[in-house]
């Protein structure tokens, strides 16, 4: 999910990934659930930039149901360098990128 994010952006997700070879591993996550969905139920999901670290961000996701709160997760994630595969700091782009997609 945290690849919607980069839907507005050109190339998208696959060119973070692909050329410009930055990776977002998980390195935490945390899920806060406070009803229940069952099969077949319609639900969204708004994605937005929680905190922005030297080598790591944190997404929220807020899981709704006919205006309903589901359920928050909260995932952490390295910025990482795809070839070396080790965390990176975040340049100034990526941090703009994050911040333009902070909620309130």
């Amino acid at each position: 999910m945290l690849e919607s994010l980069f839907n507005s952006e050109p190339g998208g997700y696959a060119h973070v990934i692909n050329v410009r070879r930055i990776g977002f591993p998980v390195v935490h996550i945390e899920s806060d659930f406070r009803s229940s969905l069952r099969y077949g139920d319609t639900f969204r999901c708004e994605c937005s930039t929680e905190r922005i670290g030297n080598k790591s961000i944190t997404i929220r996701y807020e899981f709704s149901n006919e205006e309903t709160s589901v359920a928050t997760i909260l995932q952490t994630v390295a910025v990482t360098d795809l070839k070396t595969m080790r965390a990176i700091p975040i340049n100034d782009e990526l941090r703009a990128f994050f911040e333009r997609h902070r909620k309130g």
